[in-house]
């Protein structure tokens, strides 16, 4: 997913907090390695970095757009499944995007449903070569 960065916080060495703007919304993430830059534009991979559980964090949704999105202390994503493994291995399309998740207590939903996700934090990692 590409996103543009509009703010970096160094938590300690080699991490960093960064705030970012992408064409689903404003969030921020846990990023490992060298700062980036402000205003940067970087192509990432997104770790939703919880444990997702159906009825707890994870919700039928009726909206049908992607969403990225900071709210309080969790976050929003909504996203449409692309496919359910048997083991709640989930891969889901946040617009051009593929993310690859776990769902636990996932019931039986049809590829191309939406659902919506409340993780506490996110995760980035670099996929610019």
């Amino acid at each position: 997913m590409e996103i543009r960065i509009t703010k970096t916080v160094s938590m300690k060495i080699g991490q960093f907090l960064v705030s970012f703007e992408s064409n689903y919304g404003a969030a921020e993430g846990l990023w490992s390695g060298k700062a980036p830059e402000l205003n940067e534009k970087a192509d990432v991979e997104i770790d939703l970095g919880d444990e997702l559980v159906w009825s707890v964090n994870v919700f039928s949704c009726l909206e049908k757009n992607p969403i990225l999105e900071k709210m309080d202390k969790d976050f929003r994503v909504v996203a449409k499944i692309e496919s359910i493994e048997v083991d709640g291995c989930c891969v889901l399309r946040l617009g051009d995007s593929i993310l690859m998740t776990e769902i636990e207590n996932l019931p039986s939903l049809e590829k191309g449903t939406f659902i919506e996700l409340k993780p506490h934090a996110i995760k980035l990692f670099s996929s610019n070569l």
